[in-house]
């Protein structure tokens, strides 16, 4: 059950179902305007249904789609997932298992009485979980401090292969013989990603005229771009899952700027692709090692002392392919498969 089908969610949900082919999945779902997903991905599920519009109707589909189904255990991804099936039905009768990918009092984009609403709402909806199956370590502590009462594990992200061939040519500059360093940032234009961020990262450091390139791989609410343009930052506009990839794979180096996570896919693609990562310090990197993160002070001429240096960059990546040599489709099979079992009676 997913609310909000796409991106880096969408990656995850694949991911989970290419790992298990020995399970039977089936997919409720709902999509936003703007966010993309691959069709012929769809062909994994023994069915797939989308939700109707609204609230109260997406509870009664969870709830007609349990009795439909029938199924061993519903996996709820996302927080509007999760209060939606843990509404509509009783883990005692389904066991239910519960993805956050990043829980909805972490956004910074509402005031604070509506993130003590989110919370609260988590608060009394933990009870009717079987499992919380976070997708990083701090996502599972804050799942714990919702209840004590619920088992707790880590399911973790990984990286997904490059499929078929490029299908969207490179920035024009680079057709023109423009050679200079890339540094990428890769995400839905939405205050989620960090915009002004990485706006100011190229303002910084020169922005057009700086001797690196700057690239935002990625589309959604298009007034949003208008800071990173003047920042002299190339934007893309809404790619494939691949096409993503495609571009991401042309990268030198990889800044990732979100204010709030769950845990970036796009991280794990960068660095399984042989491109060094710096992630902005915020609250999700809790648990990186140092060298991967940087605070807002520092981010700057850490980036620019890795664009500069070949031999930096070489440093780096080897210390983001250590930090994340668990994070492998074997891995995040067992510990699927741990939550489901645990959440069986």
């Amino acid at each position: 059950m997913v609310e909000s089908f796409g991106g880096g969610v969408a990656d995850a949900i694949f991911s989970y179902v290419a790992d298990t082919p020995d399970l039977t999945h089936h997919l409720l779902y709902s999509t936003r305007a703007g966010i993309t997903f691959d069709e012929h991905e769809m062909s994994r599920f023994a069915s797939t249904s989308p939700m109707p519009i609204g609230h109260f109707a997406r509870v009664k589909s969870v709830r007609s789609a349990v009795k439909r189904i029938r199924p061993a255990v519903v996996h709820a991804h996302s927080s509007y997932a999760g209060v939606y099936t843990r509404l509509a039905i009783r883990s005692s009768s389904t066991p239910i298992v519960y993805t956050p990918h990043c829980f909805a009092f972490e956004r910074k984009d509402i005031s604070p009485l509506a993130r003590t609403m989110f919370r609260t709402v988590e608060f009394l909806l933990a009870p009717n979980t079987s499992v919380f199956a976070a997708c990083w370590y701090r996502e599972a502590n804050l799942a714990r401090s919702l209840t004590r009462r619920r088992p707790v594990v880590v399911v973790v992200n990984i990286a997904r292969p490059l499929e078929g061939q490029q299908s969207t040519p490179p920035p024009s500059d680079h057709i023109s013989g423009d050679h200079r360093p890339i540094i990428a940032m890769a995400g839905r234009l939405a205050p989620q990603k960090g915009i002004a961020a990485f706006s100011n990262l190229a303002h910084d450091l020169g922005g057009a005229s700086a001797p690196f390139r700057f690239l935002w791989i990625g589309g959604g609410e298009t007034e949003l771009a208008q800071p990173l343009l003047d920042a002299g930052v190339s934007c893309t506009g809404w790619l494939t899952a691949d096409q993503v990839r495609e571009q991401l794979r042309g990268a030198d180096l990889y800044a990732h700027t979100a204010e709030w996570e769950g845990f970036p896919v796009t991280v794990l693609e960068a660095v399984d692709m042989g491109i060094p990562v710096i992630i902005l310090n915020r609250p999700y990197t809790v648990g990186l090692p140092e060298g991967l993160v940087a605070d807002s002070n520092e981010f700057a001429p850490r980036v620019k002392l890795l664009a500069e240096s070949t031999e930096a960059r070489a440093s780096q990546l080897k210390a983001g392919k250590e930090a994340f040599k668990q994070h492998t489709p074997e891995v995040q099979r067992q510990q699927l498969l741990a939550a489901y079992k645990l959440a069986l009676p």
